[in-house]
């Protein structure tokens, strides 16, 4: 789901044309989709410099959405280009795992990065305590394909290669595709949804969503359901955020006092 502004925000905002000179638009890609007249006009002849900051990988997220995703992710790339270039004169993309939009205008740079601050005050929490000897990891997010989750199970099989076996996981959150998700890590013989009776509509729906749900073995994946966060009082040592279409953290990683690896 994407939202859009109902016309050119523009016209919301008592500018004094002296005072036009620097805008900061954050997703410009997403600002600038309107139907309104004046949206015509480029951002940067209203301001004297317009800064465009790229969050989301689109992209990625349409070709995961369904098959249509082959055709429609192409589309959505292009406009995103064509908007982002029209109205920037620089662009600064969160992460180089973002589509290209105008080579000559655009960086790489984490603007949005973790305060010092917040590094610091884990760093000596973990100085205080006592080190864990607990090494659970999990996942919290809705559960889409889009979040990653097909990447988190590359991972697994990736590690099972190199170790002889997965590695235990439990995957915190809801969602349209978490009936679909928990037959592709636990295999359909041991999620508790899959059954071969039952009316036409139900067998249809149980059928395969993805070429995971074949796997001869389970994954030792937990899901819990949803969850808030805070309430998470597990020690927990490693974070998992295996998403291509969000370059900046969703979640927040609110474990234990022990260290914590991200990986992205």
């Amino acid at each position: 789901m994407s939202i859009f502004p109902a016309g050119d925000i523009r016209e919301s905002i008592d500018l004094d044309p002296n005072d036009a000179d620097v805008c900061i638009l954050e997703e410009p890609e997403h600002l600038t989709t309107t139907s309104s007249p004046t949206s015509l006009i480029p951002w940067n002849q209203t301001f004297n410099h317009v800064v465009g900051i790229m969050h989301t990988n689109y992209q990625m997220y349409v070709s995961k959405a369904n098959v249509s995703g082959v055709v429609t992710a192409p589309i959505v790339s292009f406009f995103s280009a064509c908007l982002t270039r029209v109205h920037c004169d620089r662009i600064i993309k969160l992460s180089d795992t973002l589509q290209t939009y105008a080579a000559e205008k655009e960086c790489v740079n984490n603007v949005h990065g973790i305060r010092s601050d917040f590094l610091e005050e884990g760093k000596r929490r973990a100085a205080a305590t006592c080190p864990s000897t607990n090494n659970k990891i999990y996942f919290i997010g809705k559960l889409l394909w889009a979040k990653g989750l097909d990447n988190l199970i590359e991972l697994e099989n990736a590690f099972k290669r190199s170790t002889g076996d997965y590695f235990d996981i439990e995957i915190v959150g809801s969602g349209p595709e978490a009936d679909e998700i928990q037959r592709a890590y636990l295999g359909r013989s041991k999620h508790p949804s899959f059954s071969s009776q039952g009316s036409l509509s139900q067998i249809m729906n149980d059928m395969p969503k993805s070429i995971y749900e074949f796997r001869k073995d389970s994954i030792p994946a937990i899901f819990p359901g949803r969850m808030d966060h805070a309430v998470l009082t597990e020690d927990y040592k490693i974070f998992v955020n295996p998403s291509l279409t969000e370059v900046l953290c969703t979640t927040t990683a609110e474990v234990s006092w022990d260290a914590t690896m991200l990986i992205k």
